[in-house]
């Protein structure tokens, strides 16, 4: 081979390389590309689009029993009374009345003749301090229970400790004042306690409450997480939802099997229905997200789950005050579709909350639990 032949072929040889080397690159780039298109379509799925694969989930067969029995317990504004507890009879989808103070805030059943109730004092107004007391149904009376300063009082729960009279509730540690979020979740609080001993102990900057009595726990709501409160340890640990940045309107229900969850989530417009896949006593509690039910511009709240567990309310209505359309809704847990819903447009729809599912009527039948008709009270 001469030089000249040598040089050439050197020559050649140079510019094949660069061309490699161009068509190497170009494969690299477009395959990283392809590569961060990948994962950014498969987080965007996983995170923004959650919802509607979440809500394909929830499309399981209907029961062929849909028949709804019980008593749905709620409270209300009507101008003429003021603010009252009222009974949906869900088999016949009359409203009972059940209390006529009109300054009852919440309301939690102890017994068929007995339930705790929650009043402002003073004024009788929702931004005075709130007072909780036992009415009793039977004998037309209600007792004043000594509890902590506090302001709307409600979630109430009734049970016993060590063989005692206990209940836990949430309350607002001040009244909303200004610009103030009434829902701003650093300002409530949940009180656990004794009345008769003035015995209470509070986790702040946490809502929502639900007793869980074979559990001895409660399990409530905070800005991070779904938790849960054991009474005999005092332990406090969270169940993993993967959700976060909760709102004071943010509430919790347990089907009465514990086999269920549901966490209605207003700001987001949706309900979270989870499976519960750990209830050892001897283990935390874990849930398995089921599903997702969204619907832009719709609230939902107060979640409440029927006494044989088959379903769930939750009260409803849209943002735009010209169109609220205020139902309680009943679904079942495999279907996101509402199986019966019904108006409640007579009553000052931003003022319901959903209270208690139960399957007698507590009624009122004296009508006359002012406080001057009371017969006891402890101030």
């Amino acid at each position: 081979m001469n030089p000249s032949q040598e040089g050439t072929v050197l020559r050649e040889s140079r510019v094949v390389t660069v061309r490699q080397k161009i068509k190497i690159i170009g494969t690299l780039v477009f395959l990283l590309l392809i590569a961060v298109l990948g994962w950014y379509g498969w987080y965007w799925i996983k995170n923004s689009q959650n919802q509607p694969l979440a809500q394909n989930e929830l499309a399981g067969e209907l029961p062929l029993d849909l028949t709804l029995k019980g008593f749905l317990y709620f409270e209300g504004f009507l101008p003429e009374i003021g603010m009252n507890t009222f009974a949906l009879n869900l088999e016949s989808g009359t409203i009972e009345e059940v209390t006529s103070t009109g300054n009852n805030w919440g309301f939690a059943e102890i017994d068929q003749s007995h339930a705790l109730i929650s009043q402002g004092q003073k004024g009788g107004s929702i931004d005075d301090e709130t007072q909780i007391a036992v009415m009793d149904f039977a004998s037309d009376t209600y007792l004043n229970l000594p509890t902590p300063k506090g302001y709307y009082k409600q979630d109430m729960y009734y049970f016993q400790s060590n063989n005692t009279d206990a209940l836990v509730y949430s309350a607002r540690t001040k009244p909303v004042a200004g610009n103030e979020s009434y829902f701003d979740s650093t300002a409530w609080e949940i009180v656990i306690g004794v009345p008769e001993t003035q015995t209470f102990t509070s986790i702040p900057a946490s809502f929502s409450p639900v007793y869980v009595a074979d559990r001895n726990e409660i399990v409530f709501v905070n800005s991070d997480s779904v938790s849960a409160y054991n009474l005999i340890t005092k332990e406090t640990y969270a169940i993993d939802t993967t959700f976060s940045n909760f709102e004071a309107d943010t509430e919790v229900a347990l089907s009465p099997d514990r086999t269920k969850m549901i966490l209605t989530v207003p700001s987001v417009n949706s309900i979270f229905v989870f499976d519960i896949v750990s209830d050892s006593t001897e283990e935390k509690l874990k849930v398995a997200l089921q599903g997702i039910i969204k619907v832009d511009g719709r609230y939902f709240s107060n979640p409440s789950i029927s006494p044989d567990g088959r379903f769930y309310a939750t009260y409803a209505f849209n943002e735009n005050a010209e169109s609220a359309n205020p139902l309680i809704e009943i679904r079942t847990f495999d279907n996101k579709e509402v199986i019966t819903a019904y108006p409640v447009e007579a009553i000052d729809y931003k003022s319901i909350k959903l209270n208690a599912w139960i399957p007698f009527l507590i009624s009122d039948t004296a009508k006359s639990h002012a406080h001057e008709g009371s017969s006891e009270s402890h101030q």
